[in-house]
């Protein structure tokens, strides 16, 4: 792994823990025995680490998203293989982390809201009309607002996340699926749910 790379691994792992504003570049250099200087002539602050990790975090989420239409059976396999990948993914988040990001990076914060509103809500759309013509969602439905009600939904998620210490992104991410599936499915769909493990 590159030097860049080991940069953003281990900061991650750092603000996912103990979130961002505890975390200085002092802190990051001691992680991976590297010196401030090596780390501004690939950053040129703290700050900019953490907007690259935003960054990086959209496209991944946007590349494998766009995997799962393909790669699973179902729609209901597709949001469950979203909510897996999450999972495995977001499990060691503090909310702390998203309080910092929300208060103290409001243009990264803005950023992850606009991939939400744009792509989420596209990649929702169309997965609810997939799951229209496999006869897992409603016919009855009204998709646009689906779509636009699930995604703010996430970004409600998140900031309550962020407001307390009680539940896990994880717990609160099965609930908020689970929830959606079970408003917006066929007969067919709840039964597929019922053997499903999360």
């Amino acid at each position: 792994m590159d030097v860049r790379s080991q940069i953003l691994e281990y900061a991650q792992k750092l603000f996912f823990q103990l979130g961002v504003k505890a975390i200085s570049v002092d802190d990051i250099c001691g992680g991976i025995c590297i010196s401030k200087k090596t780390i501004y002539k690939y950053f040129e602050s703290k700050d900019r680490i953490i907007a690259e990790l935003i960054d990086n975090h959209i496209a991944l989420n946007r590349k494998v998203c766009e995997g799962f239409k393909t790669s699973t059976s179902d729609a209901i396999e597709e949001l469950v293989a979203i909510y897996r990948y999450n999972l495995e993914n977001h499990k060691l988040i503090n909310p702390v982390f998203i309080s910092d990001i929300r208060k103290l990076y409001p243009s990264d914060w803005d950023r992850m809201q606009r991939f939400l509103n744009s792509s989420i809500h596209e990649a929702t759309t169309e997965n609810i009309k997939r799951g229209q013509e496999e006869g897992l969602f409603r016919y009855d439905l009204n998709v646009d607002y689906v779509a636009f009600s699930y995604t703010h939904g996430i970004i409600n998620m998140l900031e309550y996340f962020a407001t307390q210490e009680k539940f896990s992104i994880g717990e609160l991410n099965r609930e908020y699926i689970i929830n959606h599936i079970r408003g917006i499915g066929t007969e067919k769909a709840l039964q597929k749910l019922n053997i499903i493990q999360f």
